[in-house]
């Protein structure tokens, strides 16, 4: 894999951090809880941002395994939003509000991340 398209797939997950923090902005648990395209459109990004780190994962372990949980970060990929997963959106708050912007914050500070 390129460097360059290593960038792309840290920008990609970049934007999809970027594009949750937008839909989630303003709400507390219980309005994530009660509102059911605001979930369909989470689990949709954070499905974005699984593959982008499993396609990274599976390309450059090596680069990057040091400076981000890439192997962890892909499962989001099976991330799906139904009933089932009602029993889990206390664990995807917690993803959103802690873990992502802590990733995002891990990514711009690699060497390999690049604003396209």
């Amino acid at each position: 894999m390129t460097k360059q398209e290593i960038q792309l797939h840290l920008n990609q997950i970049l934007s999809n951090i970027a594009s949750i923090n937008s839909t989630v902005k303003g709400l507390e648990y219980n309005d994530f809880h009660a509102n059911e395209q605001v979930k369909e459109t989470v689990f949709s990004y954070l499905q974005e941002i699984g593959q982008a780190a499993f396609e990274l994962n599976n390309e450059t372990h090596e680069v990057l395994s040091e400076s981000l949980a890439l192997g962890q970060l892909s499962n989001l990929r099976h991330a799906r939003y139904n009933q089932e997963t009602e029993f889990a959106e206390q664990n995807v708050w917690g993803i959103i509000t802690n873990d992502l912007p802590e990733i995002g914050e891990e990514i711009e500070q690699t060497e390999l991340y690049a604003v396209m």
